[in-house]
């Protein structure tokens, strides 16, 4: 495995190639130093152009980096002096020591350059405003290959090669008998193999800016998905040139508007609903306000900069982050905003989006998604929700704790139908006591009103009624992205839902491409993305030696009011499959913390087999559902019988995961 060292040397080399390290102009470095106060000029200085200063400081914050040393009898140092919060946790202070004119100074000098002064230089000299300056005493014949030297000292085999690649497609210039040299393994020392490709003039550098984008751009590896895609290169790819496309906002759907976001919004809603009913407890208390620009800025407050941090800390990677939508041209062959992009390693994690259902007059109305709901700028007084998974049961529980009168349109008999009966039915009931619910019914039209929208809906028995609501909400499941990558030109085959198929091992039917996450899987959870980049990961480093996956079992929750967490079958599909099954129903009320809860409608299901006395299943709904399944979880994934789980393992008495326990004695 390479040292930190020559990862940051062959980031260095990579840089100096593309031309992003060049020396500052006379009237650049007269600037600077006028402007930091210095009568005297630096002897040489270094430019990173944007993008490239992050990178540097982050090698610099990460302790990599200690420059100290006498170069012509003069002490060069550079160190991190505190940690700026100007881009996220990027810091922008740094101490150079600087030595000036050898005739008028003996010692070296130091100078400060920190953020404040650093953006009133950029803001009062437009000519500066796109560069990111950091100056180095060194000599301009020295400076290219001293900064490297200074890290990485003699070329190891993994920068030798990586030079020579990177010389092949024409990024580092190497003169035949260097090349020669990495060739055959010699170690070199780096200021013998990098020149620096002169900049060209301001008025040329447009022009040769459009040509480049015109050529293809080869990498080792390129990532379509900036959400669990993202999480795939560390440091065992350090020696790749890889990309990572987004064309919306890092972190993907978990991170800026589905899991995440929802569960912070989610929590507000139990703080107010907990005030509402507290005075069952004998606790006389009300909600004055709500305050949903606030509750709204909390969440996105603390969301939305992590975008541009994270951008920044891909790049300070030496990862190349391509912004942009993407689509296949051919096999290997990706576009990216016109931008060719190719490859022999693909990993697809483009995601998916909401379904829209062809609703006759869907078009004339403002109807919004989850991917909109949570941005709303107002919190609206009446809800319209089309759908009754966990979406659709998530926000109305947001929404309708919060304030909102929500009706809620299912097709079905009940809500969350994918679960087992015996917890959609009490998650039903429990929501039919809260909101308007019109179970088996469908929306036959949406136009606009006064109010916001109006709904034609009609039940199963063929009557229709309409609804009134200020907001639309669709959650009637979600597409994924596969027909926008245009994965059909890279000959990557699909399902009828346009899930991109898989193996075991995340292969596609394309060699070198993988896919992961809602791309390729029906069951769409970010726990199944995250387990399936580790698979990828691995594969991607060892595919003659593939892992491979099952994933049999997944488990889920629902974030609402009530909460519901579920693994393993359900009573019916143990019954479509013929397996023989015992199961137990424990209700919380059955448990001292039940009591403690006043609960009367939480409840814990398990289903076993009787033979082999291992769990088939575990259902929950009820209070921190999602937390007492874990240990259900683990059994299940473990090969451990109810029997040993139930009676070997001690339980704290009195806390509610006592009901769990007695579940499984009842089994």
């Amino acid at each position: 495995m390479e040292t930190a060292p020559v990862r940051h040397a062959a980031w260095i080399a990579r840089c100096l190639g593309r031309g992003e390290l060049a020396p500052l102009g006379p009237e650049d470095v007269d600037a600077l130093a006028t402007e930091l106060g210095e009568d005297r000029q630096p002897a040489g200085s270094l430019l990173f152009e944007m993008g490239a200063l992050p990178r540097l400081v982050h090698i610099v914050r990460q302790g990599s980096i200690e420059l100290s040393r006498d170069v012509h009898g003069r002490r060069v140092t550079l160190q991190v002096l505190h940690p700026g919060d100007v881009f996220g946790d990027i810091p922008l202070m740094a101490r150079m020591a600087l030595p000036f004119d050898a005739k008028a100074l003996e010692d070296s000098v130091v100078l400060t350059i920190d953020s404040v002064t650093l953006w009133r230089i950029l803001e009062e000299r437009p000519q500066l405003s796109q560069r990111w300056m950091v100056s180095v005493a060194l000599r301009m014949a020295e400076v290219q290959a001293r900064l490297v030297d200074l890290l990485a000292g003699a070329l190891t085999a993994q920068l030798a090669s990586l030079l020579v690649r990177e010389a092949e497609r024409g990024r580092v210039h190497l003169s035949q008998q260097v090349l020669a040299s990495l060739v055959g393994g010699r170690r070199t020392s780096v200021n013998r193999v990098l020149r620096v490709p002169h900049r060209a003039p301001a008025d040329r550098r447009h022009a040769e800016d459009e040509e480049r984008t015109m050529e293809p751009d080869e990498y080792d590896l390129v990532i379509v998905g900036a959400g669990s895609g993202n999480m795939l290169p560390d440091e065992t790819m350090a020696d790749w040139r890889i990309a990572v496309v987004e064309n919306d906002r890092f972190g993907g759907t978990c991170l800026n508007r589905g899991c995440i976001p929802s569960k912070m919004f989610v929590h507000t809603a139990d703080v107010a609903r907990a005030v509402r009913d507290s005075e069952r407890f004998g606790v006389h208390a009300h909600v004055d306000e709500i305050d949903w620009p606030a509750i709204r800025e909390r969440v996105f407050g603390r969301i939305d900069p992590i975008h541009e941090r994270a951008v920044h800390f891909r790049q300070s990677t030496g990862i190349d982050v391509l912004l942009g939508d993407a689509r296949f041209l051919a096999p290997g062959v990706l576009s990216v905003d016109g931008r060719e992009v190719r490859s022999d390693r693909f990993v697809l994690a483009a995601g998916s989006r909401p379904r829209i259902p062809d609703i006759p007059g869907i078009a004339t109305v403002a109807v919004h998604t989850s991917d909109t709901i949570m941005r709303l700028e107002r919190l609206p007084t009446s809800m319209l929700v089309i759908g009754g998974g966990s979406i659709a049961a998530e926000m109305s529980h947001v929404f309708g704790a919060l304030g909102t009168q929500v009706t809620i349109v299912q097709r079905g008999r009940a809500l969350l139908a994918n679960h087992d009966p015996e917890i959609s039915d009490r998650f039903t009931s429990a929501y039919r006591s809260r909101f308007d619910l019109l179970l088996d019914s469908h929306v036959e039209r949406l136009e606009p009103s006064a109010a916001g929208a109006m709904a034609t809906v009609r039940s199963g028995d063929g009557s229709t009624r309409t609804v009134s609501a200020e907001v639309v909400l669709v959650a009637t499941g979600r597409v994924p992205n596969s027909d926008r990558l245009g994965v059909e030109a890279a000959g990557v085959a699909v399902d009828d839902h346009g899930h991109v198929l898989t193996d075991a091992a995340c292969r596609t039917t394309v060699e070198g491409v993988y896919a992961l996450g809602d791309l390729a899987n029906h069951v769409q959870l970010k726990h199944m993305a995250n387990a399936e980049t580790r698979l990828v990961r691995h594969n991607l480093l060892h595919p003659d030696e593939p892992k491979t996956a099952s994933f049999d079992v997944v488990p889920a929750a629902v974030f609402a009011d009530p909460q519901v967490a579920t693994v393993g079958l359900t009573e019916p599909q143990a019954q479509v499959r013929g397996l023989p099954y015992i199961a137990a129903v424990r209700e919380y009320s059955s448990a001292a913390y039940g009591w403690a809860l006043e609960d009367t409608t939480s409840v814990v299901k398990v289903l076993a087999d009787p033979d082999s006395r291992r769990l088939l299943g575990a259902h929950i709904m009820g209070p921190e559902a999602s937390l007492l399944i874990q240990p259900l979880i683990q059994a299940m994934c473990l090969g451990n019988t109810v029997d040993e789980v139930g009676r070997d393992v001690l339980y704290i008495h009195p806390a509610l995961s006592e009901v769990v326990e007695q579940a499984l004695l009842e089994l």
